[in-house]
């Protein structure tokens, strides 16, 4: 949604330069911070609805920013995206248990970025698959489904008459 607040969290100019200027046209309110440390206290001070972080960063890389963002209840469900010319399988499922919700290569094209921030701004939370509230409705529904298989399973057999 426009005018939400997004942490730009990347030590290249170049690519802050270009992803404000896609974010702001796009209506959306731009922090940036420049190194590790500094995301985290921005991201503390500002409560962005969403973070673009890059990896590579000064003073503590992405992957601990987003690890110390996931142990602060007050940030712990605040959306990040991880920007990365890195695309190895190591990095994307390191980004997979941090529930990072993008993954994004550089060089990224603007309509990517624009269209990414807006549908995860708009789309609800996906549930935490390890609550133990989804867990327990998960299974609960599991056991529905089954019962009801069975019935059908049931309903479909030919009826046995008792008196041949």
């Amino acid at each position: 949604m426009a005018g939400e607040k997004i942490l730009i969290v990347d030590d290249n100019s170049d690519a802050v330069t270009i992803l404000t200027a896609i974010l702001k046209k796009g209506g959306y309110a731009v922090s940036v911070a420049r190194d590790g440390v500094e995301a985290l206290r921005m991201a503390t001070e500002k409560r962005p609805a969403l973070i673009l972080l890059d990896l590579m960063l000064p003073k503590m890389d992405g992957f601990e920013v987003c690890r110390r963002i996931r142990d602060d209840p007050a940030l712990r469900d605040t959306i990040i995206f991880f920007l990365s010319a890195k695309g190895d399988t190591s990095s994307k499922t390191q980004a997979i248990t941090l529930r990072v919700r993008e993954y994004i290569i550089k060089p990224f094209t603007p309509q990517e970025i624009l269209e990414k921030v807006q549908y995860h701004l708009s789309t609800p939370k996906p549930p935490d698959i390890f609550s133990l509230a989804f867990l327990v409705g998960l299974y609960s529904r599991l056991v529905q489904l089954g019962l009801w298989i069975r019935l059908r399973s049931l309903q479909k057999r030919p009826a046995i008459n008792p008196f041949p």
